[in-house]
């Protein structure tokens, strides 16, 4: 159990080393506007985490259908791609200060 634990935290280890490496490389060599996309990405991936663990999946699933259909309708191209995934990442950051907003609602009414 002690191997498989230490082998469990050298596979994080050696895949957050690769991920800020990754990272580092990306942003030596990105545009303000790639900057942005991908930080509305993390603050997408954050959103859905925390929609998953309020048992709200559907909204996920809803805005990725939402955003298959735009592309389909209005093409892929890099400005059509980069408004779409913009307007989701929003909507999820929406949707999820919505269900952080109703817990902290509900723990604050059942405190006496």
């Amino acid at each position: 159990m002690l191997i498989g634990l230490f082998l469990l935290y050298l596979a994080a280890f050696i895949a957050v080393f690769m991920s800020v490496q990754w990272l580092s490389d990306f942003l030596v060599d990105a545009t303000m506007i790639d900057s942005v996309t991908f930080i509305a990405a993390l603050g997408a991936g954050t959103a859905v985490v925390i929609l998953a663990r309020a048992g709200l999946g559907g909204v996920t699933v809803t805005i990725a259908i939402g955003i298959f259909w735009a592309l389909l309708i209005f093409g892929v191209d890099y400005v059509t791609v980069t408004t779409a995934l913009d307007v989701a990442a929003a909507v999820l950051a929406a949707a999820a200060a919505a269900v952080l907003s109703e817990s902290v609602l509900r723990r604050v009414a059942r405190k006496p």
